[in-house]
């Protein structure tokens, strides 16, 4: 916690830094005048110097997935302030501050903010066997890449901005709870990971399991024994969070079309390169699992990536599973 406050300090420090550069003496004048696209612009820059410096220093690589919750807010909240809190604007900054709080709440259980590094990039770190490349990686992907896309994905609320005055229609309010609906999915799926991951942990610490478990329970001690989550929303999807995660974003997209009345637009490249990074992520993530669990294989084949649908065909049941309770 000591390492994430000093980094939020150097965010700010940076940012005045980078402000200072631009506008001289009247930076603050000259911030509530610009446009919120300068703003951010500014925040992103500083957000990637901090996160690729503190990376180099610490040799900890997951700051940016400590902002992954926690900078977006901050995006919509100056398009807001800028817009004066046009309806539209402050109900998307609230959506998405309860995206961002509930998302940081799933993180900082897990001891994200405690300095738990991303287990992947340990791996990866042994492939990129150059350091040099490492830090290119680290400088490139890791913070300006993925730290652009706090900017990218947040851009619908740009097209909001240009367009103050109007009041939200009926198409808003449905994509505004359409995006709650999604958080509340991605809630669920976080909530199952959490609990099939307190069994697994109990079961290899060889601790008992209580009596009484509920069918539910039953379930996640039984995949403890194949050691990755196949019941609950995971028997319709291997990654349910990441699907909660991207229909969040495209829905914002769609938020954002539906105010312009254009469906194909310029702000269509934040959820884009937001799956195709995800999509990335699910092979990697997967290859990992594979290594470890031969079995996993038969759960690709039987359940969709991401996407829920209904599993193609039922795994083998196991022959000495643990039973619920009467």
């Amino acid at each position: 916690m000591k390492q994430l406050i000093i980094f939020l300090l150097a965010v700010a420090a940076i940012f005045f830094i980078f402000a200072f550069i631009l506008f001289g003496g009247g930076m603050m004048p000259a911030l509530n005048a610009a446009n919120p696209i300068v703003t951010l612009l500014i925040l992103t820059a500083s957000l990637v110097v901090c996160s690729f410096f503190f990376g180099l220093v610490s040799k900890d690589y997951s700051w940016v997935d400590r902002m992954w919750s926690t900078a977006p807010i901050f995006y919509a909240w100056v398009y807001a302030v800028r817009g004066w809190f046009d309806p539209r604007l402050f109900i998307a900054a609230v959506i998405v501050t309860i995206w961002g709080l509930r998302l940081t709440y799933n993180f900082a259980r897990k001891g994200g903010y405690t300095g738990m590094e991303d287990y992947r990039w340990p791996v990866l770190r042994k492939k990129i066997k150059s350091p040099i490349a490492w830090q290119l990686f680290n400088f490139g992907f890791i913070s300006l890449f993925q730290i652009s896309l706090f900017l990218l994905f947040t851009l619908p609320l740009y097209r909001i901005f240009l367009e103050p005055g109007k009041a939200p229609a009926a198409g808003f309010y449905i994509t505004a709870f359409f995006y709650l609906l999604f958080v509340v999915f991605e809630t669920v799926a976080d909530q199952q990971q959490w609990n099939f991951h307190k069994i697994k942990q109990a079961i290899a610490g060889g601790k008992p399991l209580p009596g009484g478990l509920t069918p539910r329970q039953t379930d996640y001690a039984n995949d403890a024994k194949d050691g990755y989550c196949r019941s609950g929303l995971f028997r319709l999807s291997r990654h349910p969070n990441y699907f909660g995660e991207l229909a969040v974003w495209w829905t914002f997209y769609v938020m954002g079309s539906l105010h312009a009345r254009d469906f194909l637009h310029w702000s269509l490249i934040g959820p884009l390169l937001l799956t195709l990074v995800f999509f990335g992520s699910t092979r990697f993530t997967e290859a990992i699992t594979l290594s470890k669990y031969p079995s996993y294989t038969d759960f690709q084949k039987s359940v969709s990536a991401v996407i829920p649908w209904f599993p193609l065909r039922r795994g083998a049941e196991k022959d000495a599973e643990i039973q619920p309770a009467e």
